[in-house]
Parts: structure tokens; sequence; C-alpha cells
């Protein structure tokens, strides 16, 4: 079972980073300096540099929000979501467990800190504990929320828990219907209880979608074998 990836706007992420470095410029030019301003701006230079997989300028961006504004309350969540999307898990796991103490509720933290115990520390169940409370803090349906009812359902999966993998999937596929990733989740959730018919409809519905789309053309040829 597999996630899905937003593309990039190249253009709103260039024209973001030069309205975020020209901020930083009269922020720091001020007498005296505009510290907050100067944190934010950074910030939101981390977020477009970490978009681009640019995770050490993204890093080093955040060692200038911290140098300007140390009291800064999300800094420690923001450097371990880029740690975990840059797969340096143990010290992404390190600033997402000091983040989560400060905010409890932030379901960004929750679902990074899943993926850690997923995918690091393959802890099955630590994992479906963080992304459940990430959705019960995040309420709002929107693409989050379909990613994070996906990588419960994934965690299920793994577990043996097909059932409860298919509920989520649906949950994602409510949310999102056309997405080809949850789409070829549910279709391999269907194939692991034995409902080829409906294993194959979300398959040929995920190729549909996006036809070179590789995890639903080899779970349908692995499907086409059984």
């Amino acid at each position: 079972m597999v996630a899905s990836v937003q593309p990039n706007d190249a253009r709103g992420q260039a024209a973001a980073e030069a309205h975020y470095l020209r901020a930083v410029s009269l922020a720091e030019n001020e007498a005296p300096p505009d510290r907050l301003e100067i944190s934010i701006a950074n910030e939101g230079l981390a977020s477009i540099y970490a978009g681009l997989g640019e995770f050490d300028r993204a890093l080093s961006a955040l060692d200038e929000v911290r140098a300007a504004y140390p009291q800064n309350p999300v800094v420690d969540g923001e450097e371990g979501l880029i740690l975990a999307h840059a797969g340096r898990w143990t010290r992404a796991e390190a600033a997402l467990r000091k983040a989560v103490t400060i905010q409890p509720n932030d379901a960004n933290v929750l679902n990074a800190l899943g993926l850690v115990a997923w995918q690091h520390n393959h802890d099955l169940a630590g994992a479906a504990t963080y992304f459940s409370r990430a959705l019960a803090v995040h309420t709002d349906l929107d693409d989050f929320c379909a990613s994070l009812h996906s990588n419960l359902g994934a965690v299920y999966g793994e577990q043996g828990r097909f059932s409860d993998a298919i509920a989520e999937f649906h949950l994602a596929l409510r949310v999102v219907p056309n997405d080809p990733a949850y789409l070829t989740n549910l279709g391999t959730a269907f194939a692991a209880v034995g409902r080829l018919d409906d294993a194959r409809a979300q398959l040929q519905a995920a190729l549909a979608v996006a036809p070179d789309y590789e995890p639903a053309r080899v779970a349908l040829q692995q499907l086409s074998r059984q």
C-alpha cells in the first residue's frame, strides 16, 4: 500500500520565495531589526525549500528562525516535519517528541510521529495511535484528512486488519475520490480478503485516472495470476 504525492506549483513557489526574501531584507534593515518578521519570513522560506526537496536549505532557514525569535513555539515541529520528509528519522523523532509536548494537538506533528513509528521504528500499534489522534483533531475534509485515513488504513493492512483498512481507504476516497494511490490501496486490501472482482475494479479505476501509475499496474498483474 502506497502514499500519494501532490504536485508543486513552481511559479507560485518562486514568487513566494521572492516575497519572503524581501520581507527578511526589509525586517533586517529596520532599527532595531524586526525579529518577529524575520522569524515569520524564514519559516515561509523553510516551507518552500522543504517542498522543493532542498532540506538542508530548509533547515538553515529554521536556524535563522531560532536565532531571530528563540521563543517561537512551532519551530521544533517544523524541523521535525522537514527531517521526516528527508528520511532523517532519528533526528526527526527527537524534534517531533519535543514539539508534541508543547503542542499536543498539532495534527501535522502527530502524523509525522505516526510516520516515524511506522516507517522507521516498525511500531504499527504506535503508528495507528498517532494517526488516530491526528484524525481526532483534524476535522476538515481536505487532502490532509484523506492522507491520514490512507496512512491509518495502510497500517491496519500491515496488521492484517483488512476490514478496518478497507473502511479507512473508503473514507480517504470519500474526500479525494480519484486519487490513484487510494484506489490502489483499496484494491490491494480487497485482494487480501479475496474480493477479487472489487480489487480489480479499484485497480482499473486507478489506471483510468493515471494510466502510468506503476503500483496499480503491478497489483493488477499480480491479481491476474490468482
